[in-house]
């Protein structure tokens, strides 16, 4: 037997543990996590795949039927709490099903079959939404650390199917599409290169979208402007990446506003007025009152549950101004130690969960973005201490395990102030804070030192 013929031969009889030894154990964790990506999504459709949130699909189907199907003008005829973009999103069903129910009197079998259509298809959109959410993660973790590779697909995985009713129904995974593609191109933008530029003006692009389909990733601006300037990036950079950010966060808006006039912004109007959410931190402090004996009832208004009367009044006042003055105060340092680009970028992030976080508004969905952003934060920040680590793990735990034994088995029996499920309501919000607090503790504490060369 020749020599060639002898390698061969022993590169047949390799066994398979051998075998796995010589995987290198990022690579196979990462497989890990693509395999369980694959599970869970496949599982969720077998499971759940006939299933629909009545708070939201229901909303949007109806919404998008009289928009499509009755020719009816978005903002101006129908009333519509998110901005432009995600009534596109919303509509995508709507679009791509050539059979069209114009009449309030269609057969029922046309319009059972009109629903139906619209609950796969949004369901799909939203299953496209997240396969793109875990390809950003896989590349955010390249560029993060080599832990993260493989530890952010499994924890995006592990945090988004863990809320089954929630994950395909809202359009949440589309917001963490947005942050996420915002803070690859942000990162990409702080590496040495040609495309420097290019990627930075993606970022403000994609930034504006953001916002254009939810509200939330304005968040993020004062901190991306803040390291731009504090990189120098010139007159004539800021000027075009203000115009990316400017043209995508108004341009949906300027054009439903050629169609529906002043009515497209009403949804500022509303979510400025509206009272404390019953599930947000704030609701969850009056309803804590309310076991001392400061009595408060749950109601329907604005589209969602809030309580009134008991301690409404004196945390109406806070709920407003400690989220923006906590932000300010997260800004302030940034300027305050010079951050550079990439270390804002974590600062926005800290920003955005104590918003979340003490804003007067919360629902379950939230985690869906709200914890990948924590995760990613956490991979630069805790290193390879285990507390902050353990504690991450307790408040995510907490977060979800209440969430998803309230929604949607036991929801009328939290808006009816039973108990058990105030407190487990009650537990969530404390945890959520707590997150948020672990976030901006270990970024202040990394950022101590000048430059922040600890959050690189």
């Amino acid at each position: 037997m020749s020599l060639k013929q002898e390698e061969s031969a022993s590169e047949q009889d390799i066994s398979f543990s051998e075998f796995v030894a010589r995987v290198p154990l990022r690579e196979s964790l990462l497989a890990l996590a693509v395999v369980v990506f694959l599970g869970t999504r496949l599982g969720w459709f077998v499971e759940f795949g006939t299933q629909y949130d009545p708070r939201f699909s229901v909303v949007f189907a109806k919404v998008a039927r009289h928009g499509i199907d009755k020719r009816e003008t978005v903002y101006k005829d129908i009333a519509f709490e998110y901005p432009p973009l995600a009534w596109w999103f919303s509509a995508v069903p709507r679009l791509i099903d050539w059979n069209s129910y114009p009449n309030d009197n269609d057969a029922p079998e046309d319009v059972v079959r009109c629903r139906n259509w619209y609950f796969h298809s949004f369901h799909v959109e939203c299953l496209l939404a997240d396969i793109f959410c875990f390809g950003l993660i896989v590349a955010l973790g390249r560029l993060v650390s080599p832990r993260a590779e493989w530890l952010l697909p499994i924890g995006y995985c592990l945090v988004t199917v863990a809320q089954p009713y929630l994950i395909f129904d809202s359009f949440d995974l589309g917001l963490c599409a947005f942050f996420l593609a915002f803070c690859y191109c942000w990162l990409r933008s702080t590496e040495a290169g040609a495309a420097t530029d290019l990627w930075a003006l993606l970022a403000y692009a994609i930034l504006g979208c953001g916002i254009s389909y939810k509200i939330m990733p304005i968040l993020l601006v004062p901190f991306a402007a803040l390291g731009d300037w504090r990189a120098g990036c010139g007159l004539r950079k800021g000027f075009a990446r203000g115009v990316a950010l400017a043209t995508t966060a108004a341009g949906p808006f300027l054009i439903h506003f050629a169609l529906a006039g002043p009515g497209v912004f009403d949804l500022f109007r509303y979510h400025s007025q509206r009272g404390l959410q019953f599930e947000s931190f704030w609701g969850s402090t009056v309803l804590a009152r309310s076991a001392l004996g400061v009595p408060c009832q749950v109601v329907w208004e604005w589209g969602s549950y809030d309580v009134v009367g008991g301690a409404t009044d004196a945390c109406r006042t806070p709920s407003r101004w400690i989220a923006p003055g906590l932000m300010a105060a997260v800004w302030g340092w940034t300027w305050w130690k010079r951050l550079d680009r990439r270390a804002t970028l974590w600062a926005g992030i800290c920003a955005v969960e104590l918003s979340a976080a003490f804003s007067y508004v919360y629902s379950p969905q939230y985690a869906l973005w709200l914890l990948p952003l924590a995760l990613l934060a956490a991979t630069n920040l805790f290193g390879r201490r285990w507390l902050p680590w353990a504690l991450l793990i307790v408040f995510t735990t907490i977060i979800l395990s209440a969430s998803c034994y309230i929604w949607p088995n036991h929801f009328e029996e939290l808006s009816q102030l039973q108990p058990l499920f105030v407190s487990l309501s009650i537990v969530r919000s404390v945890s959520l804070v707590g997150l948020a607090g672990l976030l901006a503790w270990e970024w202040f504490a990394a950022t101590r030192c000048a430059g922040g060369a600890a959050v690189q």
